[in-house]
């Protein structure tokens, strides 16, 4: 999550429909789990955590919930990384950010026209930078793709 300057010393929460990086972003993780990660589904947590590749992971707090709607008890939080593309920026992980802090999140109406976006938040606002094309798998919830 370094690229996207979401974790480090700070707060993060992660959105990820299937956990892959959690080595990069546990690495980045405090002992008391600075890290928060989000699933959709109850059963891929289990699955995360029974996996012995993915044993530095337990520290970080895992929640199965709709991850559009983040994770406000922990926050505000330094970084959000975003690994399924919905059709707009989520208003409440954006709500979840430090001032200063930063989302990385694809978005856009398809998976062909998909933009990785970065987010940073200031004083005054928002500040939207488009980092160029990608393709994600979708962002499903409340401010995504539907609900579950």
């Amino acid at each position: 999550m370094r690229s996207g300057g979401c974790a480090g010393s700070g707060r993060a929460l992660r959105l990820d429909p299937f956990g892959l990086p959690v080595r990069f972003c546990a690495s980045d993780a405090a002992a008391d789990g600075r890290v928060r990660d989000i699933e959709l589904h109850r059963e891929r947590v289990v699955l995360r955590r029974s996996l012995s590749g993915m044993r530095m992971a337990l520290n970080m707090p895992v929640k199965a919930f709709d991850g559009t709607l983040g994770w406000s008890a922990y926050g505000p939080y330094d970084g959000i990384l975003v690994a399924a593309a919905g059709p707009q920026i989520p208003e409440p992980l954006t709500t979840q950010l430090k001032v200063g802090g930063r989302l990385v999140i694809p978005v856009g109406a398809t998976r062909e026209s998909q933009k990785l976006m970065r987010v940073i938040k200031n004083e005054t606002g928002l500040k939207i930078e488009d980092h160029g094309s990608c393709q994600f798998v979708p962002l499903i919830g409340q401010h995504g793709w539907g609900k579950t």
